[in-house]
């Protein structure tokens, strides 16, 4: 079977993991998988993997991922999959957490660099390309003197938990705009996508 592209959401194995900020790709995964037809594919123990047949000109079919990597391996599963599948990486969509974006925010970009963001890193590495599809999703930065590491692995608090959520849910949507109208008509619907939280009063 040919497919149409691939999406690929970026997080860490593991229950412990799984609501943590870094995981937020992995949200974005389910969320997609939840708005059309998916079938669970069993290739490697390394990789989550679905068939999904979307509705309308985004029908595919396509492949969804979820590394079962560590974030800093995602570029092996991504190199994998592109590979066996004969999917090119200009065909490869990724969804990841990012600093760089207030949680509550969406950008969606081609190419470009990768800001220290280890999983992005890996999977240039492998594919030996920065040329695929970004779909970023912001989490915000940790305030000042406090650990990035130790940020993106902590478990969102109740309130931003909600906002996430709501995030995941809009990025499957954009992914979906994107694979039916591309990456123009997904980037402004992105930049309309504001859960921001109200500023504290003075």
């Amino acid at each position: 079977m040919a497919f149409t592209s691939l999406i690929m959401g970026l997080g860490n194995p593991g229950p412990q993991y799984a609501a943590t900020r870094h995981n937020l790709g992995f949200w974005a995964i389910d969320a997609l998988l939840a708005l059309g037809d998916a079938s669970r594919v069993s290739t490697r123990k390394d990789v989550e993997l679905s068939h999904l047949v979307l509705s309308g000109p985004a029908r595919g079919p396509h492949l969804a991922a979820k590394p079962l990597t560590f974030m800093n391996l995602s570029g092996l599963a991504a190199s994998f999959l592109c590979g066996y599948y004969k999917i090119a990486p200009t065909d490869l969509v990724v969804v990841h957490d990012e600093l760089d974006l207030p949680l509550g925010r969406i950008r969606i970009k081609r190419g470009g660099g990768n800001a220290g963001h280890q999983g992005l890193c890996s999977i240039t590495r492998e594919l030996g390309t920065p040329d695929f599809v970004r779909v970023r999703l912001g989490i915000g930065r940790p305030g000042p003197g406090r650990d990035v590491r130790g940020y993106v692995l902590e478990r969102f608090p109740d309130v931003e938990r909600a906002i996430a959520l709501r995030v995941a849910k809009d990025a499957a949507r954009l992914v979906q705009l994107y694979l039916a109208e591309g990456l123009d008509a997904a980037k402004r619907e992105a930049g309309q996508v504001n859960h921001c939280p109200p500023p504290e009063p003075a």
